[in-house]
């Protein structure tokens, strides 16, 4: 009888110990996630500026609770975004605030303005870049991503704007990118819409850099 209850014992805590391992894994396997962290909306790409946004742009990940940032957007309330303008660049894999999020016909955030991009910076861009364009403005030596921007106005050393022409050079006219081979003048710079601090790190960048620094990546305005 003693031999019977002390297998009867070593079989119950066999389960106990069993029990508590797969109660450990449970924890660090969906326990942990459900207590410790929060389900948040990231860009699946950098996100510019002005940009019409929709819920396809972001993805859902689990970060811990104290990285939340201020008004962050859930999956729960992912509808909010559909129809809605990016108050101000969301870098790829950054969170989204609703404080990035603002209605269409809203006036565009007194924060933002032209800045410009010298020519003296300037490692490599396209020659077909224009006013509406977007660009990835890249570091040449590391590969920093400073963010995706929409192109204000693309000018000459004489400060005039550079523009397709029409066959005879009668008046402009709208070309794709590839064909983009008539143009009023070379381009020297380019102005970019960007809030103050934005810039201010590309800037220091290039300036710090002695020799020119940024390549200019043509791309589609959600690419």
């Amino acid at each position: 009888m003693r031999d019977m209850i002390g297998k009867y014992r070593k079989f119950a805590g066999l389960l106990l110990v069993i029990a508590a391992v797969l109660l450990l894994v449970g924890w660090e396997v969906k326990g942990r996630e459900a207590v410790l962290m929060d389900e948040v909306l990231v860009a699946r790409e950098t996100v510019p500026a002005g940009e019409l946004l929709s819920a396809s742009m972001f993805r859902s990940v689990s970060v811990p609770g104290n990285a939340v940032i201020e008004d962050a957007v859930s999956l729960r309330n992912a509808e909010e975004i559909d129809g809605k303008i990016s108050a101000a660049p969301i870098f790829a894999g950054g969170q989204l605030s609703t404080q990035h999020l603002k209605d269409k016909n809203a006036k565009a955030p007194t924060k933002d303005s032209f800045f410009v991009i010298k020519r003296e910076w300037t490692y490599m861009r396209s020659s077909a870049l224009r006013r509406g364009d977007y660009v990835d403005i890249i570091g040449e030596k590391d590969g920093h991503n400073f963010g995706r921007y929409k192109i204000a106005f693309v000018k000459n050393a004489e400060e005039e704007e550079v523009t397709e022409v029409a066959d005879g050079g009668m008046g402009l006219i709208e070309r794709e990118r590839e064909a983009r081979v008539d143009a009023t003048s070379g381009i020297d710079h380019i102005e970019i819409i960007s809030d103050l601090a934005g810039y201010m790190r590309i800037k220091a960048y290039a300036e710090s850099q002695g020799t020119p620094s940024l390549i200019l990546v043509q791309r589609e305005a959600t690419s």
